[in-house]
């Protein structure tokens, strides 16, 4: 809205401006989803074993939707080897599976990158980048790992 008054030789304007923003919170879960082959029982984090990490890109709160996301993720080169190919990205109902190092999704737009951050810690990265995630709704990106 924009108001103006003109009087002889003065002016002034008054407006007022509504700003909308995506409201983003983000989490992160693991759980141990099998064991080594010939290992039996409830699955636990020892080597062999089969990880798969989840992490939730919510903007439920938002008032618009929040694009060219990029969400990275290190973990420990030495303990974890990063299984290509198993990474899905979820946003509302588009669904991408399966998308390997250097893909990208049909649906999602997501592109997913792995490499390794060097330093003391040698640590890789999974990247999951350029996609949106609409008001209202909540991205969802997996992926597995497995104990070294």
């Amino acid at each position: 809205m924009l108001l103006m008054h003109l009087t002889m030789g003065e002016s002034s304007a008054t407006a007022t401006y509504t700003v909308t923003t995506a409201a983003l919170t983000v989490s992160k879960s693991v759980a141990v989803v099998s064991n080594p082959a010939g290992v039996g029982g409830t699955p636990k984090a020892i080597p062999g074993a089969t990880l798969t990490y989840t992490i939730s890109v919510d903007n439920s709160a938002g008032a618009v939707t929040a694009t060219t996301l990029v969400v990275n993720d290190d973990f420990p080169e030495a303990t974890l080897t990063f299984v290509n190919g198993s990474t899905d990205v979820t946003v509302g109902a588009l669904v991408d599976t399966n998308i390997a190092n250097g893909g990208v999704g049909t649906n999602t737009g997501a592109t997913v990158t792995i490499s390794s951050q060097g330093g003391t810690a040698e640590n890789d990265r999974v990247s999951v980048s350029t996609f949106s995630v609409p008001a209202g709704e909540v991205a969802t990106i997996t992926f597995d790992v497995l104990v070294d």
